[in-house]
């Protein structure tokens, strides 16, 4: 995805700012903005960077099967710590997260 959140001030907007909502194995802070950008905060607690990187992915790739219709929003994906982790545990959540908090478009 090209849009992402990469710069700490747009990371500092979100998380100052944002609204926070929690699910089982994510936790999902966001506001309203011109357009749709996501970032992913993986800390150390996950692991060294090989495993950091892999709970990314999987994050990528969960948000991409459930953004389809999304608003536009500055998104930061926090996952919890977990003995393990897989796309569909992060897709049903996010799935929820988005439906619980109505961020499609069509419901605005």
């Amino acid at each position: 995805m090209k849009n992402t959140l990469k710069r700490s001030c747009d990371f500092d907007y979100v998380f100052s700012k944002g609204k926070k909502v929690v699910s089982r194995s994510l936790i999902m802070v966001y506001i309203k903005s011109p357009i749709l950008k996501v970032g992913y905060c993986v800390s150390k607690k996950h692991g060294k960077a090989v495993q950091r990187n892999y709970v990314k992915r999987l994050l990528r790739v969960a948000f991409l099967e459930n953004s389809k219709n999304l608003g536009n929003y500055f998104i930061a994906i926090i996952p919890k710590v977990y003995p393990s982790y897989s796309v569909k545990t992060f897709s049903e959540d996010l799935k929820y997260l988005i439906s619980k908090e109505n961020l499609n478009e069509d419901n605005k």
